[in-house]
């Protein structure tokens, strides 16, 4: 697995030209994932994840209390994993492909009271 998120952020980094802060959060991203498949599920090749594989990466993340949005980020990050080793690679499915992406709310913008407004 290691190898595969090596080469794709080569290829964001020469191909797609992607800024630093990008890689970097990809990289941390997918690094996380491929570190739980590891040691959590005894899964080392990209072509073995399955769906429930991802599933349970997002849930240990929302577990470990990540916000919604950097779950969703990482979802994303595994998601363009996937649709480079199809493209690539000759993976043949992405596991993501049916996981929606979790659900957050924005804040409520902050109001003045009267006596503020005065």
């Amino acid at each position: 697995m290691k190898d595969a998120i090596e080469g794709f952020i080569y290829y964001l980094r020469v191909e797609r030209n992607r800024a630093e802060n990008t890689l970097e959060s990809y990289a941390r991203d997918l690094t996380k994932f491929g570190d739980f498949l590891g040691s959590e599920m005894n899964v080392v090749e990209p072509h073995l994840v399955t769906e429930a594989h991802v599933v349970e990466f997002l849930a240990h993340l929302d577990r470990s209390g990540l916000s919604s949005r950097s779950i969703a980020r990482a979802r994303t990050s595994i998601r363009q994993l996937y649709r480079y080793l199809m493209k690539e690679h000759g993976v043949e499915e992405d596991p993501t492909v049916h996981i929606r992406s979790p659900r957050f709310t924005s804040p409520l913008p902050v109001v003045l009271r009267l006596d503020q407004i005065d």
